[in-house]
């Protein structure tokens, strides 16, 4: 008995020395508010925030004390600070550029990738993603995944890219978002990123895998911002059709669920059908309706669904055993 008490005792003393949630926020605060310009004080500010934010559902307390303490605008001015700093180094970038503007634009993604992370995580509830959208996230998001160039990624950036597309799929579930989201260039960045996952030039296991996680949170992203019907329009003439249908064929099923789902929703546009058909979708999406995935074989389902609307296609569904699936 005295060794359980003991032992609650010292829990109970543990949980008294721990800083409260408040205290936290406001230590993490003043490192990312810094006058002194320290970029790694700051970025230890930044991604204490973002450990605090981590999981589905963000602790109310967490949010409470993040508005409390304007971390947003301490943010937001942080984030657009780095990223031009990034935009400098890529107009700049050469075989002689010197190791100090490396230096300062490894830790500018640094920074911005766990900015990124910050509003990924408040951008999943709808609540925090209006207020998350209201301080103006989504510009800077789409800046990110822009520049942060496949000259300039490598396994130290490439999260920083992955976490900003991450943070816009998060942000395109809100009806407005889907809008302001294409109206800002942000398709560009989405089809880039799914066009160049396939390819690991690095040749290193992990850096494959945040590949593969960049190229599944476009899918994301494409599939919340296709269910806008403008959006289906103007996706397919970005150019998405094809990378989204070699997504079909991903390892991944997160990956082939999501591109499953923006080729659904995008086979909807009476235009879109016959251009799904002529860029080679229909074999793959009926390979899929056999997946060990239901949430694969849904979107699968919406997809010829939707396709088989239009008469031409019909014949080829059939052709292809369509009916089975």
């Amino acid at each position: 008995m005295n060794g359980t008490t003991s032992s609650v005792k010292e829990e109970n003393n543990e949980r008294k020395k721990r800083p409260s949630i408040s205290e936290q926020i406001k230590s993490f605060v003043k490192l990312m508010a810094n006058d002194d310009g320290d970029v790694q004080r700051q970025i230890t500010g930044v991604k204490g925030i973002s450990q605090l934010s981590r999981g589905q559902y963000i602790n109310q307390e967490v949010k409470e004390n993040v508005l409390e303490n304007e971390v947003f605008p301490i943010l937001f001015k942080l984030l657009n600070e780095n990223i031009e700093i990034i935009l400098a180094y890529n107009e700049n970038i050469s075989s002689n550029t010197e190791e100090q503007n490396k230096t300062r634009f490894e830790l500018a993604c640094q920074l911005c990738s766990k900015a990124c992370r910050v509003i990924f995580n408040f951008s999943v509830e709808e609540d925090m993603r209006n207020i998350v959208t209201k301080h103006g996230f989504i510009k800077p998001s789409i800046q990110v995944a822009t520049y942060i160039t496949f000259r300039t990624v490598n396994e130290k950036t490439i999260l920083c890219k992955t976490n900003a597309i991450g943070a816009i799929a998060n942000l395109a579930t809100s009806p407005k978002n889907k809008i302001n989201i294409v109206s800002q260039n942000g398709l560009v960045p989405l089809i880039e990123a799914i066009e160049s996952a396939g390819t690991n030039v690095f040749q290193e296991i992990d850096v494959q895998r945040s590949l593969d996680s960049m190229c599944q949170h476009s899918c994301r992203a494409l599939f919340a911002l296709s269910a806008n019907d403008e959006n289906k329009i103007l996706i397919e003439k970005k150019g998405a059709l094809r990378p989204l249908i070699n997504s079909l064929r991903a390892r991944s099923w997160h990956v082939q669920w999501h591109a499953a789902g923006a080729i659904a929703n995008l086979a909807i546009e009476k235009s879109n059908k016959l251009k799904i058909i002529h860029h080679g979708g229909l074999e793959p999406l009926i390979e899929l309706a056999f997946s060990d995935s239901d949430r694969v074989q849904r979107q699968v389902a919406r997809g010829l669904f939707a396709l088989a609307a239009h008469p031409e296609i019909r014949p080829g569904i059939c052709d292809l055993n369509g009916l089975q699936a």
